[in-house]
């Protein structure tokens, strides 16, 4: 948080986790912080505090985006949200980092 203090600010992103997490706030807050251990192990410090675009992904990384193993569903979730499947024995990756 100290590299963007907006990011403090941002209650779209807080309401992310908070109802991941059916607003249960300690587990939001470490759902939080795994995310961005996940994003800095994944992407490095350059990009940890910046939304990830196609641009930053490999060329395997976005075969494995165009593969057929993610569909969005037809139906949207109790609160409006499209909903995202994805199955993962479709998915062909050169590294298994991906």
């Amino acid at each position: 948080i100290f590299l963007r203090p907006s990011l403090t600010r941002d209650r779209c992103m807080a309401l992310m986790f908070l109802r991941a997490d059916r607003f249960h706030v300690a587990a939001a807050a470490q759902r939080i912080c795994r995310f961005y251990e996940e994003k800095l192990r994944l992407f490095g410090d350059a990009k940890l505090t910046s939304s990830i675009t196609l641009q930053d992904l490999s060329d395997d990384d976005i075969s494995s985006i165009f593969n057929g193993a993610g569909h969005l569903l037809p139906q949207k979730d109790r609160s409006g949200r499209m909903v995202f499947f994805a199955d993962y024995l479709f998915l062909d990756y050169q590294d298994w980092t991906n």
